[in-house]
């Protein structure tokens, strides 16, 4: 029986799981959002960033464009046993149904170089956080697409996110990784 985080995310989701899944334990971590926090996790897929976000505590909400549906979120989430903690809306990441200011973060993990405006999803994101939230998006780098092209053919380029869109008055801080960067993005008005 998994008793760790790292665990129950390989658990439901293999080595891949874990290894997306302890890079976003840790963001959230390092977030240091309040207890009550309001999150959206951006690309539900196999569920994975939402579990790990819920196994810190905390409750989230998931969603991809209506009819897309990368893998089996909710059989993981029950698996993991954060079902409760989830709650899952459509919507498209280019035009999002949430209004201005809704969220305390916004998580994307690996989510966003699948996308075909990356650029009108982080404009959204800007829209959708708080004044004092945190936007993270963790996407794989050189090393994490070859991994990952290894394990299963093609796959979209990395994406470096300070290329998309000019974030003025937000600031990127970013974090490398073995295979995958942490982007944090934050309004440099509120610092």
């Amino acid at each position: 029986m998994a008793s760790t985080p790292a665990e129950v995310l390989a658990d439901v989701g293999g080595n891949q799981g874990r290894t997306m899944g302890v890079v976003v334990l840790d963001a959230v971590q390092a977030m240091e959002l309040p207890e009550e926090a309001s999150i959206l996790d951006v690309g539900t897929g196999n569920g994975i960033v939402a579990i790990a976000i819920a196994l810190c505590g905390y409750k989230v909400t998931t969603g991809e464009p209506e009819g897309v549906n990368w893998g089996p979120w909710q059989e993981n989430a029950e698996k993991a046993g954060v079902a409760d903690m989830i709650s899952f809306q459509p919507f498209d990441a280019a035009a999002m149904p949430f209004d201005d200011g809704t969220f305390d973060a916004i998580v994307a993990g690996g989510s966003l170089h699948h996308m075909d405006d990356p650029a009108a999803a982080l404009r959204e994101f800007i829209r959708c956080i708080k004044p004092t939230g945190t936007i993270c998006i963790v996407e794989p780098n050189e090393a994490g697409v070859a991994r990952i092209i290894e394990d299963r053919g093609e796959h979209p380029p990395p994406l470096d996110l300070r290329e998309v869109i000019d974030v003025k008055p937000h600031e990127w801080t970013v974090i490398a990784g073995e295979t995958f960067d942490t982007y944090f993005l934050r309004s440099t008005e509120n610092m």
